[in-house]
């Protein structure tokens, strides 16, 4: 290689000067400098992969690319990020960096070798996951199988309670020929075909037993358990964003009632609610007044059973639809003009025509205006779909406040006992997040961010939550939205970085003296 290191130089880079007639050198770039890291990395590759692990090479002459992934592993240390060896003596894997033997993970073929080359590059946008593939590839359930859980946690005649559109998901509405009020037959049609059209594959019989954030290496880790027939298996994810989206009705509030224990009887959540047929004929405590409660209640009515509801507290009690139009698309359309208060004030006094005064009936309502009691307290108000008209006429029986059960007998607070054969809790349901999320900084106690919309979706280090919001599909839409758009724009950016350090690089020439 000719190269003079003697002629005139350029005076910002200090590199020769191009050309001989002026004793210029070769200039050489770092793309050359590159190709020989690139081929070093390949060589390291194939040292490891064929030196390292127990499987011969010549068993791999004949094999498939997804043979071959199935024969090679690979030992990724889980403290540090590095990768070992597998200790044919101690058998199990090794961290020679950070001498740790209880914390390695076997990693198949693929995922180790994005992994090596990520490392080679000093890149920090990584995946990982015990056991091998990508979280979207392993474990995969067909889509039917969330028809399955759905009809397992929703009682038969379920119906939406507010206009598809305002229940529709990001970037795919409802069909037109969907009615307005799609039953659950319908919803989950749609939901199945939501996941089919965008290629999402959830991972069911899978549960998060924890997730914290690893200061050290600027991760979020998700320990997980996957229940299979016989066994269980534990799983760690390893990802650079975390977005809890288990909402606000996780799992269902039992309530602690003095000699429920001693009843006898039949007693379960709304959710475990599928049909009044079972409880034909009975007598039925419905502990309750929210949508759930009402609609259990009409739902055993039209069973032939005997329902009384429990009202401990206020209500707001609205028609679903107010002269042919939708209770809730009105005051959407109010307040895109009206403040909150005097929505509110406006919807009581059509609720008021419509329905007339309820609390003659035992539903008494509360000072705060619907709308405010939504957004300050979560509290959803009920939306009539027949269950006003069967407490007129004395077919769904309300009672106040429960003192304690007793053998097959409830008292009440008014010191009445009623006779009753099965309890239905319709008391509601509540988040999840203390339970398993690690943090305590974006999350308050209750499993609700500490801030308040429309700030509540996006916390420190890469945390995010989606539907919070206290304003059902339509808010967690909103925040699914925003989600994406910011982590976008976080790849978009550390890309856009990378990219202008990289072009620096290669403006960084070298010269070479003649040898």
């Amino acid at each position: 290689m000719h190269a003079r290191g003697n002629g005139p130089r350029v005076m910002l880079t200090r590199q020769p000067t191009e050309g001989r007639a002026r004793k210029g050198g070769l200039r050489v770039g770092e793309m050359e400098r590159d190709c020989l890291i690139a081929y070093g990395a390949s060589m390291l590759i194939f040292e490891r992969l064929m030196n390292s692990q127990a499987v011969e090479y010549k068993t791999m002459l004949h094999c498939t690319a997804k043979e071959i992934a199935a024969k090679i592993m690979l030992e990724v240390c889980r403290k540090c990020g590095l990768l070992g060896y597998y200790s044919h003596k101690l058998k199990t894997g090794i961290c020679s960096s950070c001498k740790n033997g209880d914390d390695v993970s076997t990693m198949q073929l693929p995922y180790a070798c994005k992994l090596l080359i990520q490392l080679s590059y000093h890149r920090r946008r990584r995946l990982l996951q015990s056991g091998g593939w990508p979280s979207q590839w392993a474990h995969r359930k067909p889509p039917s199988v969330a028809r399955g859980n759905q009809k397992k946690r929703t009682y038969d005649r379920l119906k939406l309670h507010l206009p598809k559109q305002f229940c529709q998901l990001p970037k795919l509405p409802f069909p037109e020929d969907f009615p307005e009020y799609p039953t659950k037959r319908k919803f989950i049609d749609y939901l199945e075909s939501y996941a089919k059209h965008f290629d999402i594959n959830p991972k069911f019989n899978e549960c998060v037993q924890s997730a914290r954030y690893d200061e050290t290496s600027g991760f979020w880790r998700v320990k997980t358990i996957v229940t299979s027939d016989s066994n269980k298996t534990e799983f760690e994810y390893v990802c650079r964003s975390l977005v809890v989206a288990t909402g606000e009705n996780a799992e269902c509030v039992l309530p602690d009632i003095e000699g429920l224990s001693e009843f006898g009887g039949e007693v379960i959540h709304a959710c475990d609610y599928k049909s009044g047929e079972k409880f034909k004929g009975q007598k039925v405590l419905v502990i309750g007044c929210g949508n759930s409660g009402m609609e259990v209640s009409l739902d055993l009515c039209n069973h032939n059973a005997s329902p009384s509801m429990v009202v401990r507290s206020s209500v707001h009690v609205l028609p679903r639809e107010i002269f042919g139009k939708s209770t809730f698309e009105l005051a959407v359309l109010m307040m895109k003009w009206l403040p909150l208060w005097l929505v509110d004030k406006l919807m009581l006094i059509l609720a008021w025509l419509v329905l007339g005064n309820i609390e003659k009936y035992g539903l008494k309502r509360p000072s705060t205006g619907p709308l405010e009691l939504k957004n300050t307290k979560g509290k959803t108000p009920v939306l009539d779909i027949g269950a006003l008209e069967k407490i007129r006429s004395g077919d769904i029986n309300v009672v106040p406040g429960i003192k304690r059960f007793s053998r097959g007998q409830v008292e009440l607070v008014n010191g009445k006992k009623l006779d009753i054969d099965s309890v239905v809790l319709a008391t509601g349901y509540r988040s999840n997040v203390p339970s398993w999320l690690q943090e305590g900084e974006f999350f308050s106690k209750n499993g609700y961010p500490k801030a308040s919309f429309p700030h509540e979706w996006k916390g420190k280090a890469g945390l995010y939550a989606a539907g919070f919001t206290r304003r059902g599909l339509s808010g967690a839409s909103s925040d699914a939205m925003r989600i994406a758009q910011d982590i976008a724009q976080v790849f978009k950016d550390e890309t856009k970085q990378l990219r202008m350090r990289t072009v620096a690089r290669h403006r960084r020439c070298i010269s070479l003296s003649q040898f």
